[in-house]
């Protein structure tokens, strides 16, 4: 009974391990995508001023912004 929860056990580290590093991964692939991008991409918030979360490194080629910039709303359109 001991052997078979401690099999138990083993099993569910190895694949809490397996599920993180493909995780990482995926992650790892999305960044790569989105460094490659020859423009720049952009995830923001439906909510006034649309302020951006993400900005991809594509941004400072494109408009002349650095990226913090753009995150942390110091650029504003009016």
């Amino acid at each position: 009974m001991i052997s078979l929860v401690i099999a138990f056990v083993v099993y569910s580290l190895l694949r809490i391990q397996y599920q993180h590093r493909q995780s990482l991964s995926n992650a790892d692939r999305l960044e790569t995508v989105l460094k490659n991008l020859p423009g720049m991409a952009y995830r923001c918030f439906n909510r006034r001023n649309w302020p951006m979360e993400f900005v991809s490194e594509g941004c400072f080629s494109l408009c002349g912004y650095e990226r913090c910039d753009l995150e942390e709303q110091r650029v504003m359109v009016k």
